[in-house]
């Protein structure tokens, strides 16, 4: 099984034990998902090939705006052609943030 994971960098604060990269700038959402959503396009055939998991983490991936979630979820569901669309039969939505989030 393949998959894809995405970054979301974005958090409230910094926690102090986190060794991912992460930012504050939550003024930077558009710009970050407009980079995502570039690279993407350029490498659609690389990224769609068998792809059955999409796994976005961070950061804090909630302190994303919901449109730029939907964005992004919304260039997922176009990048995937008929021969390799992501089949959601029992799509599983998990959420985990420090206590400080």
């Amino acid at each position: 099984m393949s998959g894809i994971y995405v970054h979301i960098p974005f958090c409230k604060s910094r926690c102090k034990y986190c060794d991912f990269f992460s930012t504050t700038h939550l003024e930077k959402q558009t710009q970050y998902t407009e980079a995502v959503l570039s690279e993407w396009s350029d490498r659609r055939k690389e990224l769609m090939r068998g792809i059955q998991t999409i796994y976005i983490g961070g950061g804090t991936p909630s302190c994303l705006d919901l449109n730029e979630l939907e964005r992004l979820f919304i260039i997922i569901n176009k990048l995937n052609s008929e021969e390799t669309a992501l089949a959601v039969s029992s799509p599983y939505i998990s959420t985990y943030s420090s206590p400080s989030q």
